[in-house]
């Protein structure tokens, strides 16, 4: 891809799809984990829709509250762009929603009786590898079960 040349790609929305929130514990300290719990790709001609769920309580033993949300991404490309569909990235897609999420989750338990949740700065590559790598991690531990 020509660097020199913009990607011909275009976000055309981002939106909250699904969310709960609910207190279990009030904490003095409210610890969290965010991970990505699903993320899906769907193609249409010069259209994709990416939708990625989020967990801010991954694994964390006994967790304050639950804190989930879906957000959905809707991009289009032009018919002379560079990048194609395979081009454009998980990452990248996770990169644009998650400022959305960043704006959730803060204003979403500055209502509930926790500490503001404010998330830090977050390596998007590594939340999706750390997703792709719990799903490959699930499916050989389904694989080996059905073998038993």
């Amino acid at each position: 891809m020509d660097e020199n040349k913009t990607s011909g790609i275009s976000i055309e929305c981002v939106h909250l799809l699904e969310c709960e929130a609910r207190l279990l514990d009030k904490p003095e300290k409210l610890d969290f984990n965010m991970i990505i719990t699903r993320l899906a790709r769907k193609e249409e001609g010069n259209q994709l829709f990416v939708e990625v769920s989020f967990d801010m309580m991954g694994e964390i033993e006994h967790p304050a509250c639950i804190l989930r949300c879906t957000f959905g991404a809707q991009y289009s490309r032009n018919d002379e762009s560079q990048m194609t569909w395979r081009d454009f990235s998980d990452g990248l897609a996770v990169m644009h929603m998650v400022p959305f999420v960043r704006e959730f989750v803060s204003s979403v338990t500055l209502r509930m009786p926790l500490p503001a949740l404010i998330l830090q700065p977050t390596n998007v590559n590594m939340l999706v590898a750390d997703y792709k790598l719990r799903k490959t991690s699930e499916a050989a531990t389904k694989v080996a079960a059905a073998q038993n």
